[in-house]
């Protein structure tokens, strides 16, 4: 496991940070004529393969914090290893919890609904579009058919 400032690194999570840093860094701008920043990226590929094949877990780990330190303190990429910490919580959330697909968090609703929904919120009845959804009244055999609908798709999936 390597260990970055306060976090630590499992060995499932360095090949996820080496991708991670490559990409901050092409954001940035590349490696451009910044040999340590290159030389350092190497050595975190390296690292992995080794990793991956089993030698010297315990010492490639400790080494490969030590490259995340050295792009950490270059002053174009301060901050990587706080991205780096934030996303491998993002990833290990989704991991354990699932990801919600798309689909699942959009909603298609007619023009007309859609000016109805504003309208509850401009005239104060509702702050967010959720809620005006919420308080809509919906008749009884709309909301059956709906039910209906809804667990007819289910079925189907």
């Amino acid at each position: 496991m390597a260990r970055t400032t306060n976090y630590i690194l499992n060995s499932e999570d360095l090949s996820f940070a080496r991708e991670f840093v490559l990409k901050q860094v092409r954001k940035e701008g590349g490696f451009a004529e910044e040999e340590g920043l290159s030389n350092a990226f190497d050595d975190m590929s390296e690292l992995v393969n080794q990793l991956r094949s089993r030698r010297r877990p315990e010492q490639s780990s400790s080494e490969f914090g030590d490259c995340l330190r050295v792009f950490n303190e270059h002053p174009r990429h301060q901050g990587i290893v706080g991205k780096l910490r934030n996303a491998i919580r993002v990833r290990r959330y989704r991991k354990t919890h699932g990801s919600r697909r798309s689909t699942d968090k959009t909603i298609t609703i007619s023009h007309e609904s859609w000016a109805l929904l504003k309208t509850v919120v401009k005239h104060g009845q509702a702050r967010t579009l959720s809620e005006a959804i919420l308080a809509l009244d919906v008749p009884e055999e709309v909301q059956h058919k709906m039910r209906a609908e809804f667990s007819r798709l289910r079925l189907q999936s």
